[in-house]
């Protein structure tokens, strides 16, 4: 490993952001985050948006909150991100009091604008999930969506375990979560995931169940399962 020290502006502090690869134009842009407290009594989400130049070694700010009344997405931790070209897409996520998000926006990188693509709540969408496992780029149009976790109004956490399409081209999404006995079993999230061919493959995560432990807040089960 090599450790970089871009020059100029750089991030926030932050974790719990998305990212993309746009190899186009040799860069990562990164969405949003959070800063946060051991306990997450203090939790803030974050809603800017930077890209990183590999070839000038420096970040350059692409957009921030919601200037003035363009529209953007409000800022959120664990979105669910992927790339189309120059297109940078975010599903869902989690705000400041922990509601969870089914939103679908699109940035344009090269004009630098947000457009909302169906608003939190739209019928025929996922429901609200943050953290979903998805393939990084369109495969024939399409992405895959997976899972992914949601919050209850009692400050407890809910595993998901659907998968769904979006067609890129008409917007729609399709729920296509196979029957059981073909699923993924027990779910699993916050693992790694990529699009190899035609596959979206999930690796690893966090299942239900397990203990705390380490100091941690939280139930842990993790798993090395590949699917």
């Amino acid at each position: 490993w090599t450790r970089l020290v871009p020059t100029g502006d750089v991030p926030s502090p932050r974790a719990f952001s998305g990212g993309v690869a746009m190899p186009q134009r040799g860069w990562m842009v990164v969405f949003g985050g959070a800063r946060y407290s051991a306990d997450l009594s203090d939790f803030t989400p974050l809603g800017d948006v930077w890209a990183y130049d590999a070839r000038a070694g420096r970040w350059e700010a692409l957009a921030g909150v919601a200037p003035g009344d363009a529209p953007a997405p409000s800022p959120r931790a664990w979105p669910t991100v992927w790339r189309a070209g120059d297109q940078l897409y975010v599903f869902g996520g989690v705000e400041a009091g922990f509601r969870t998000l089914n939103d679908l926006w699109r940035f344009d990188v090269s004009t630098r604008t947000w457009a909302q693509l169906s608003p939190h709540g739209a019928p025929g969408s996922p429901p609200p999930r943050y953290s979903g496992a998805v393939t990084g780029e369109p495969w024939r149009g399409q992405v895959a969506l997976y899972g992914g976790e949601a919050t209850t109004g009692q400050g407890g956490f809910v595993f998901l375990r659907d998968t769904w399409t979006l067609d890129l081209r008409t917007l729609a999404w399709r729920q296509v979560t196979p029957a059981p006995g073909e699923d993924v079993d027990p779910p699993q999230n916050h693992g790694a995931d990529a699009l190899l061919g035609s596959g979206l493959l999930l690796a690893g995560g966090d299942q239900p169940g397990g203990t705390t432990g380490c100091g941690a807040q939280f139930n842990q089960n993790p798993t090395n399962a590949l699917w």
